[in-house]
């Protein structure tokens, strides 16, 4: 090309006199498009663009969809749905002492040797309930499982009654503590005649497979 144009000086001066009549009359002097993804282009930018936002709303939506505004899931295993008859009524624990319910029952069923059932719950004013369901077995141990139910410290309209119990935990077998001279003052009906769940009463818990319902109805039948 560049041979060409020097051994025909008339056609390179034709040539250049067009391209400064081109510049004059505000021609585009390349009309080839940009190349794509490089400086100055817009379809790769508005192509980023568009995916971002189309994975941002998609996102979006997953988390609408999985959040909690249905509740709670249900726990997998919930012995509180058992219909297994009560030894003793439910013991009571609050900030104070003095409400506990009737101490002497489990204590009395523990020296026994006889399986039986009861629930214990822990009440940390108005923002927190936690429930135990034990059964005490004759071997000295006991089947357990804890839950809870809270309201937020700033929630004044919270109820607790109202709200439903999660945090079901793990069904556990626990070695039964603070048993040590409770024959001994059963048997001659002293106060110390007494037993509860809490504070360091339920040791060396281990998690088990839960027992069925019709499983832990029959270990208390003959109880």
């Amino acid at each position: 090309m560049s041979c060409s144009l020097d051994r025909n000086p008339s056609h390179l001066l034709s040539i250049a006199l067009a391209s400064l009549l081109a510049i004059a009359s505000g021609c585009p002097q390349n009309d080839d498009p940009p190349e794509p993804g490089g400086a100055g282009s817009s379809g790769g930018s508005d192509t980023g663009t568009t995916g971002s936002e189309s994975s941002s709303e998609f996102e979006t939506d997953t988390t609408t969809a999985d959040g909690t505004s249905t509740g709670p899931e249900p726990p997998e295993v919930d012995l509180w749905a058992c219909e297994v008859p009560t030894a003793c009524p439910q013991l009571y624990y609050h900030l104070e002492p003095g409400e506990e319910g009737d101490l002497e029952c489990p204590a009395q069923l523990i020296v026994s040797g006889n399986a039986g059932h009861f629930t214990a719950r822990h009440n940390d004013g108005s923002v927190l309930d936690e429930d135990m369901w034990l059964l005490v077995e004759p071997e000295g141990t006991a089947i357990v499982q804890r839950r809870e139910r809270e309201c937020m410290f700033d929630d004044v309209d919270c109820d607790l009654a109202s709200r439903p119990w999660t945090g079901h935990t793990a069904v556990q077998r626990c070695t039964l503590g603070a048993t040590e001279g409770l024959v001994e003052a059963c048997a001659a009906e002293l106060p110390e005649c007494q037993w509860h769940p809490w504070y360091d009463h339920l040791e060396d818990c281990v998690d088990i497979q839960a027992p069925t319902c019709d499983e832990l109805a029959a270990m208390v039948g003959d109880g």
